[in-house]
């Protein structure tokens, strides 16, 4: 009997431990029962005393205990209430601890996986980029390269002989550039002989001298030359003074030999595709959205590939150009000439500024690199 008690208070003991251990009571609180009991157990042993061993057969003596257990009560119960107060927001206060912490962690977490989650779109957008720049740079290389071959494949040939033994040898790749220019300036020679005694604005005498150049004086291409000359502003009479004159061919057979091929025949087919096929690789430059800062540097940076591939005298003939109806709007009106500078390397003497192109006051938005 005495075994089985020892064991109930034994397992009684641990229970209060594993109970205050997991702190689902405090020390206030067993402070309490303690002197609880201890107040009993004085009662008792002052009942004991007086009374004896047993329980008392006197109901005022159950009276008098009841009484002593509703006085201890009653004196705890305020401090019961405050306890039982405090310990609820103990409780409240340790949750909501909990709670922060566990938010805090939670914010923690989230702000981790928000600077992670923006390195990684960081990282794509840099490849994304990366890979955007190289489609640009491989489709960019290929029309270059075509617009290379282009030129390489350009070919001024005259199939009349000059003389019995021999025939005029092809033009090819920039020959024909040098070509073009000298006869340019062959037609430049022929107006201002003609000047007094056509009537028209001398200032326009680039662009009547490239009209003729770029259509030529054949009866298949005359009436576009008429109307590009209408264009320009000459008048109807000056434009068929012009044609006859230009068809009269004075000293046309040093100008055969001197070019290499009969003059004044026209280049629309060769210049039409070279001159489009050169907008549209500065166009696909200007229009690249690959670049996320330094745009414009690096476009003109790119521009220069394209630049290096001219010679001079396709620089010439890009600037004369410019200036014609032909390319005017697309070359100098839309600041493409200024914005890339592709005209740049022409040396400062390759023209005349009297007679053929005063090039600094034609283009004064050109840092030419002289």
């Amino acid at each position: 009997m005495k075994e089985e008690k020892n064991k109930w208070f034994t397992r009684l003991w641990g229970s209060i431990k594993e109970f205050i251990k997991n702190k689902k009571f405090s020390w206030v609180w067993v402070t309490l029962i303690i002197v609880f009991l201890i107040l009993n157990i004085i009662y008792m042993f002052n009942f004991i005393i007086r009374n004896g061993i047993g329980l008392s057969s006197s109901q005022a003596d159950f009276g008098y205990y009841g009484s002593f257990i509703g006085g201890i009560i009653g004196a705890f119960a305020p401090l019961i209430t405050v306890l039982i107060l405090v310990e609820t927001l103990n409780e409240q206060k340790n949750f909501s601890e909990k709670q922060n912490t566990f938010f805090t962690k939670q914010t923690s977490y989230m702000k981790e996986q928000e600077k992670s989650l923006k390195k990684q779109i960081s990282h794509l957008e840099t490849q994304r980029i990366a890979d955007k720049i190289d489609k640009f740079e491989s489709r960019l290389m290929l029309m270059l390269r075509l617009h290379r071959d282009n030129v390489d494949e350009m070919m001024i040939s005259e199939n009349n002989r000059k003389d019995n033994a021999n025939e005029f040898m092809p033009i090819k790749g920039r020959n024909v550039f040098v070509g073009m220019i000298e006869e340019y300036r062959e037609i430049i020679r022929q107006l201002k002989q003609m000047e007094a005694e056509i009537e028209y604005n001398g200032k326009e005498r680039s662009n009547v001298a490239y009209s003729i150049l770029y259509f030529g004086i054949e009866e298949n291409s005359v009436y576009l030359l008429e109307n590009e000359l209408k264009t320009i502003g000459i008048p109807i009479n000056s434009i068929k003074a012009i044609i006859l004159w230009m068809k009269k061919r004075p000293n046309i057979g040093k100008v055969k030999i001197s070019l290499g091929y009969s003059p004044f025949q026209g280049h629309q087919q060769r210049l039409g595709h070279y001159f489009r096929q050169m907008w549209q690789i500065i166009k696909f430059i200007d229009n690249c959205d690959c670049f996320t800062y330094n745009s414009d540097e690096k476009k003109y940076e790119y521009s220069k590939m394209l630049r290096a591939q001219l010679s001079n005298h396709e620089q010439a003939l890009l600037a004369i150009n410019a200036l014609s109806p032909f390319g005017r709007k697309a070359w100098k009106e839309s600041g493409t000439l200024k914005k890339y500078q592709l005209i740049r390397n022409i040396s400062k003497d390759f023209f005349k500024s009297d007679t053929e192109l005063n090039l600094e006051e034609a283009f004064k938005e050109i840092r030419w690199q002289y």
